[in-house]
């Protein structure tokens, strides 16, 4: 794992079991694959594609117990912005349900990760609630294996730039759906 390391989780999800091709993603960074079972690849428009087979794969250490969605991971030093667009359809799909309630949920995913306990975590995701689908950006902080930041804004399903900054101890989360022109910022957040 990346000690002060930036993992970026894009789940452009196509529902096989196709094994992992292999560690390095030229431009992109490591492949990370706990459970071995994704596949990954830059496509030719030179966009990161992870398939990720229709079973559990999260990175939830406290409510799932579970931290083994596959990322793509690049060493960072210091002080950070890693902004990156989240494109394909994250719709939530039946058997896609995530911890003791099941519910379908589905999410690109931007992070900042440290360890499976220290992490930042931005989604662009979907849920399926009482039958209807609900599209949000998703901000979470955990430390040492704890949620301590839960922040949600409600957006539409399409492409969105997801973008984190770490300034010190200080992390920033924004998300915008027209091109970065305008963004939707969270709460400042200590880590």
């Amino acid at each position: 794992m990346r000690i002060g390391g930036i993992a970026l989780a894009f789940f452009v999800v196509t529902l096989t079991s196709t094994p992992a091709a292999g560690p390095a993603l030229d431009g992109w960074g490591e492949l990370a694959d706990p459970d071995g079972d994704c596949a990954a690849r830059v496509d030719d428009a030179r966009r990161l594609v992870i398939d990720v087979p229709s079973k559990l794969h999260d990175l939830w250490p406290e409510a799932s117990g579970t931290v083994n969605a596959p990322r793509v991971m690049q060493d960072a030093d210091g002080d950070v912005t890693v902004r990156v667009t989240a494109a394909g359809d994250v719709t939530a799909k039946d058997g896609t349900g995530v911890a003791a309630d099941k519910r379908p949920f589905r999410a690109a995913t931007l992070l900042l990760w440290q360890d499976e306990k220290n992490f930042v975590r931005l989604d662009r995701g979907c849920v399926v609630r009482e039958g209807k689908a609900i599209h949000f950006a998703y901000f979470h902080v955990f430390k040492d294996g704890k949620r301590t930041t839960h922040l949600s804004k409600d957006f539409a399903n399409r492409p969105t730039l997801l973008k984190l900054e770490r300034r010190g101890k200080k992390v920033l989360a924004a998300v915008s759906q027209d091109g970065g022109a305008t963004w939707q910022t969270f709460d400042e957040q200590d880590v």
